[in-house]
């Protein structure tokens, strides 16, 4: 049986990381890195050597060097913290999906995502008006 040690979560715009650093039953530390995405119910899980981790970090960050020009465009797409608890309670006022992404100007997939990743059901094209009563005529 592993023991936590310690254990930190990433939270990402579709999906999150749980780095955990553990100690083995035979005394050996290890990190092991679970991805969870939202809306898939399987989990992908990575153990990695503590020897090799320097290694690993460092690759790491090449890439996200050689990446940077993405990172930039990238951000541009997250709804920011203060904005996604308003999309969240203006949706739940009955607003559209489709108006909220032009009130608030991010993309309707991003917002579809953000109340997927907040446990909110959407339900789209339902309409609640007053119940027609059918008039009969007076004997």
């Amino acid at each position: 049986m592993d023991k936590l040690i310690k254990s930190q979560r990433i939270e990402g715009e579709k999906s999150s990381h749980l780095v955990q650093l553990l100690l083995h039953s035979s005394g050996e530390y290890f990190v092991q890195m679970e991805q969870t995405i939202f809306g898939q119910a399987e989990r992908h899980t990575v153990k990695i050597n503590p020897a090799q981790l320097p290694a690993i970090i460092n690759t790491l960050g090449i890439y996200a060097e050689e990446l940077s020009f993405l990172m930039e465009n990238f951000n541009r797409d997250i709804i920011k913290k203060e904005d996604q608890q308003k999309i969240i309670s203006t949706f739940l006022r009955g607003v559209t999906i489709k108006d909220l992404s032009l009130q608030f100007r991010y993309k309707e997939l991003d917002i579809k995502d953000l109340l997927i990743k907040n446990d909110i059901a959407i339900i789209e094209g339902l309409t609640i008006g007053s119940t027609k009563w059918k008039f009969r005529k007076k004997r």
